[in-house]
C-alpha cells in the first residue's frame, strides 16, 4: 500500500487504485480512477483519469473528450479576465506572454471536468498556473489550485455533443441501465443453493401470465418448447427469451423418442431447434425428451444433453392445489430441476406462491445453464446439477 490520503500509510511497494463517483445523473455515470505506483519510500507516479459512460447508448468519454478542440484557448482568455477582476485590475493590455504554456495547463485541467448545477461544468486549475505578472496586466498569482465553473451558455458553445448531453442531465436522478434479467446474471451455484424451474409443452395462452409473474419476482426459468406450439405463438417464445429465460427443445410433436428412427429423431429436433433459434436468438443447447423417454441411441443421434428432472410436480394430472404446492415447494433439493407445464392454468396461477415459498426456503432460482455454472455438458442425460 502506498502513502497518500485515501489509502493511508505505506506498507511495501506496488500500485494502489482509488475510485470515486463524480457523476450519476440521467443515463450518465462518471468515475474518477486514481493510480499511484511506487514503493513505501518513493512514489514513482500518481495519475488520474475521469471516465463517463452513457448507459443508454454504451458510449464512453474521458473528461477531456467533453470539450471541443480550441476550448482551452477560449477558456484561457476568460480565466485571465476573471483573475484580473479578482485582483481589481483595470488594465486592458492584451495578454500574450506565457499564454501558450498556460493554455496547455488549462487543457490538462480539463481532464478533471465534472458536471455542475444547472448545465454548468467545473474543472480544477493547478496551483501556480498563473504567477504575478510583471508587465502591468494586473494578473494576481494563483499559489493554490482553484475550481473554475463554466456556465451553461459557454458549455453549450465549447462542449462536444457528449459533453452537452452530460451537462443537460444535471439535476436528474440517475436512471442507469435496466436491471439485467435474472436468467442472465452470473450465479455461483457451487456456493448458492440453486434450483431450476422448467416448463414443458408451451407456449400456451397461459404463458404470458407466467412471464408476468416471473418478471415481477425477478425469477429465471427454462422453457422446453414444442415446435408445433411455438409456430402458433411465436411472439411468446421471443418474449420469454428477451426477458432472460432459457429456451430448450421439447421436439416438434411430443413423440416417444425411443420409438422413432434415427431420421425421425433428427427431424424432430432439427426442425424445432431451427425455429426456436430464429424466435429466441439463443443457441437452444439442450433438449427434453417427452415423457423422459430417452436411451443411448437417442442421445447419440441428438448430439445434445437431455435435461430431465429431480421433481415431477405431476401438474398435468390435475392434482389439488395443496398437493401441487407440496410437491413444488417441499420436495426440491439444491441442484435440482423441477418439472412443470405452462399449458396448465393451475400451475401458472400458483407460480407466485411457489416462487415465494422456494425463496423462503433459501433457493436461488436459475436457468438450466446457470445451474451448470454456464458450462453445459456436450451430451448425456442429466437429472440435476453435476
Amino acid at each position: 500500500m502506498l502513502s497518500h490520503p485515501e489509502l493511508g500509510p505505506p506498507a511495501g511497494s506496488g500500485a494502489a487504485v482509488v475510485c470515486d463517483i463524480v457523476a450519476a445523473q440521467g443515463p450518465f455515470f462518471g468515475e474518477r480512477l486514481r493510480v499511484v505506483v511506487g514503493t513505501a519510500s518513493e512514489q514513482d507516479s500518481d495519475s488520474s483519469v475521469v471516465i463517463y459512460v452513457d448507459t443508454a447508448t454504451g458510449e464512453t468519454a474521458t473528461a477531456e473528450d467533453l470539450w471541443q478542440e480550441g476550448a482551452a484557448a477560449a477558456l484561457h482568455g476568460d480565466l485571465v479576465e476573471a483573475i484580473r477582476r479578482e485582483a481589481g485590475a483595470l488594465s486592458r493590455t492584451p495578454y500574450g506572454e506565457g499564454a501558450e504554456e498556460q493554455e496547455d495547463g488549462i487543457r490538462a485541467a480539463l481532464a478533471t471536468t465534472v458536471p455542475a448545477a444547472e448545465g454548468a461544468m467545473a474543472f480544477t486549475v493547478p496551483a501556480e498556473l498563473f504567477v504575478a505578472d510583471p508587465s502591468g496586466l494586473g494578473i494576481g498569482a494563483t499559489p493554490e489550485a482553484f475550481t473554475v465553473e463554466v456556465p451553461a451558455e459557454l458549455v453549450a458553445r465549447l462542449a462536444t455533443p457528449f459533453g452537452r448531453r452530460l451537462a443537460a442531465a444535471s439535476g436528474r436522478a440517475f436512471d442507469g441501465p435496466d436491471a439485467v434479467p435474472a436468467g442472465r446474471e452470473w450465479v455461483d451455484c457451487t456456493l448458492l443453493p440453486c434450483l431450476a424451474l422448467t416448463y414443458d409443452d408451451g407456449p400456451s395462452a397461459h404463458t404470458p401470465r407466467l412471464l408476468d409473474e416471473l418478471e415481477g419476482a425477478r425469477a429465471a426459468a427454462t422453457f422446453y418448447v414444442l415446435g408445433s406450439s411455438a409456430s402458433r405463438l411465436p411472439g411468446t417464445v421471443s418474449r420469454a427469451a428477451a426477458e432472460g429465460h432459457e429456451i430448450g427443445a421439447h421436439t416438434w410433436s411430443h413423440p416417444h423418442m425411443t420409438q422413432l428412427t434415427d431420421a425421425g429423431i433428427r427431424s424432430q429436433l432439427k426442425r424445432t431447434r431451427s425455429l426456436l433459434r430464429t424466435l429466441s436468438g439463443q443457441p437452444v443447447a439442450t433438449f427434453r425428451p417427452p415423457y423422459g423417454d430417452v436411451d443411448r441411441r437417442v442421445l447419440k443421434v441428438a448430439g445434445l444433453p437431455a435435461v430431465l428432472w429431480t421433481v415431477d410436480t405431476r401438474d398435468w394430472a390435475g392434482p389439488s392445489d395443496r398437493r401441487l404446492l407440496r410437491e413444488a415447494i417441499d420436495e426440491p433439493e439444491p441442484g435440482g430441476i423441477v418439472l412443470f407445464h405452462d399449458t396448465h392454468e393451475q400451475t401458472v396461477a400458483l407460480a407466485p406462491e411457489i416462487i415465494s415459498e422456494l425463496r423462503d426456503r433459501g433457493f436461488t432460482l436459475v436457468t438450466v445453464t446457470q445451474l451448470f455454472d454456464g458450462d453445459l455438458p456436450r451430451r448425456g442425460a442429466w437429472r440435476g446439477a453435476p
